[in-house]
């Protein structure tokens, strides 16, 4: 029997997963990434976490067809360099060379966001469209287009930024070094700045019971439990941040006209109390709504395990072709 490994690496977890050849999940598990111990310590961590996997397997490595690597950052090609993947500390890493050396299997990289998508469209709501948006909401915006089945990857080399295309011209500095991205209004660690400074000017909020008076503790989940229990400011806090998100979305709907928005990450836990008004606004800032209508904003199915499952079919997608002689 032959097998797929895909691994997610993030920030905080490293996760990874073997994958039958239809594509269930036979084996996984997920570690600290500790990514401050250094790119060499991530990627002793990454060869250890998939062989202690593969050891389940009856075939061992020589089972495993090919090997896909989700990044948090910007991938030069499928063989990369690792350009910048600031969660996790590299700039111009070459994890391939490594993990390849130490596992005997072809090794291929990807963007993360683009590998949550891309199961999402195989084994997700994405089923139901042939386009759509696939937005992360998390520590930052990642994101993907899915275009007539296929990932929108071929207008340059890195992949989409739909975290950094302008919001405000003169808004929040970026750590990508631009003024007023969009992640820096439609994030979840841009929901929990707005909420700390909306707290502050209400020092009668539920908020300061939920955080136990530590402003360090205002999370999103605070928010949506003060608006579920009709605390004025977290609702005045969810109306402002569903705005900007909405206001976001627009734009790249605008362009991309997709049939509907996926969200993905830890923010969209929020259901219905995060899509139900992003919804309503989107309609409102949509070109042409009145006439043509707003997509669907929905919510990710597959979770925390859509990278990984991701970067399984996009490394097997890239074997074939490397076997096809497509470039």
């Amino acid at each position: 029997m032959s097998y797929y490994c895909g691994i997610d690496l993030g920030g905080t977890t490293l996760s990874a997963g073997i994958f039958s050849e239809s594509f269930t999940i036979a084996y996984s598990d997920s570690i600290p990434t500790r990514a401050t111990d250094g790119e060499l310590a991530v990627l002793n961590r990454i060869a250890e976490l998939t062989s202690s996997l593969v050891a389940s397997t009856e075939t061992g490595w020589e089972g495993i067809l090919s090997i896909g690597l989700a990044i948090p950052g910007l991938v030069k090609s499928e063989k990369g360099p690792v350009t910048a993947a600031p969660n996790v500390g590299w700039q111009n890493a070459d994890p391939v060379f490594y993990l390849e050396k130490a596992t005997g299997r072809p090794v291929y990289l990807f963007n993360d966001a683009a590998c949550a998508a891309m199961a999402e469209s195989r084994f997700g709501y994405g089923r139901q469209y042939r386009s759509f948006l696939f937005l992360t909401l998390g520590t930052a915006i990642g994101g993907a287009v899915i275009w007539n089945g296929e990932l929108f990857s071929e207008h340059g080399l890195f992949g989409s930024e739909l975290g950094h295309i302008p919001l405000r011209g003169d808004g929040i500095p970026c750590s990508c070094g631009l003024p007023g991205c969009f992640q820096q209004y439609g994030s979840a660690t841009a929901l929990a700045r707005q909420a700390v400074e909306m707290a502050r000017l209400h020092p009668d909020s539920i908020l300061w019971q939920l955080c136990n008076g530590n402003k360090e503790n205002i999370t999103p989940q605070a928010v949506f439990h003060g608006a579920q229990a009709g605390d004025f400011t977290s609702i005045k806090i969810i109306e402002q941040f569903t705005d900007y998100l909405a206001e976001g979305i627009a734009g790249l709907v605008n362009i991309f006209r997709p049939e509907a928005v996926i969200l993905g990450g830890g923010l969209s836990n929020a259901g219905d109390a995060l899509l139900q008004p992003t919804q309503e606004k989107l309609f409102k800032y949509t070109h042409a709504s009145e006439r043509i209508g707003a997509p669907p904003v929905l919510r990710a199915e597959l979770g925390d395990g859509a990278g990984m499952l991701g970067a399984a079919l996009l490394a097997i997608q890239a074997l074939e072709h490397l076997n096809q002689g497509i470039r």
